[in-house]
């Protein structure tokens, strides 16, 4: 449990409201230190975790509720500022929370879908890209390709929720 890929988790985790935080302050400095210390911690930890065979159930989900709460943080931020629609940040954290408690048995590991790990990218993905936009101070506003790109954001992670729901649903049916 106390290992130094878990302590990379439970950092990012700790880090998030402080991001959320530098986002409104308008502390890009920061908030871009803050990111990509996720970036890099969270690219760290997997392989770090298994070259020291220190793999479990409990740093996976550690693992992905840092990297969880840590977006939420940071849509939230960007939503406060006006940024970004609060449905992604919403749908994000429902995504995460139907995933987390529903996707697996909590003595089993966490496997993403396919769209649900390209999702999970894309939601560091319009993070970062709205950073840059801040610090160069290239426009006040996100524009229409970040909201585009958020409310596809939006359909694809409905769209990943209702395809996990789905499954588990035609799972549990007793077959005829």
């Amino acid at each position: 449990m106390f290992t130094i890929p878990n302590l990379l988790s439970v950092t990012r985790g700790l880090c998030a409201p402080v991001f959320a935080l530098a986002i409104y302050w308008q502390s890009w400095h920061i908030a871009i230190a803050l990111f990509l210390y996720a970036i890099v911690s969270d690219l760290l930890d997997g392989p770090l975790a298994r070259r020291a065979q220190q793999t479990s159930n409990f740093g996976g989900r550690l693992d992905h509720s840092a990297d969880a709460l840590f977006v939420f943080c940071g849509l939230t931020g960007f939503a406060v500022l006006g940024e970004l629609t609060w449905v992604l940040a919403l749908f994000q954290m429902i995504a995460f929370l139907e995933y987390a408690f529903f996707g697996a048995s909590l003595g089993s590991s966490l496997r993403a879908s396919k769209l649900g790990r390209i999702n999970g990218i894309l939601y560091f993905v319009i993070i970062g890209y709205l950073l840059f936009l801040m610090k160069l101070e290239i426009n006040s506003t996100a524009g229409l390709s970040v909201l585009l790109f958020a409310w596809a954001l939006v359909i694809t992670t409905f769209v990943s929720i209702a395809l996990r729901m789905s499954a588990r649903r035609s799972s549990r049916q007793p077959s005829s």
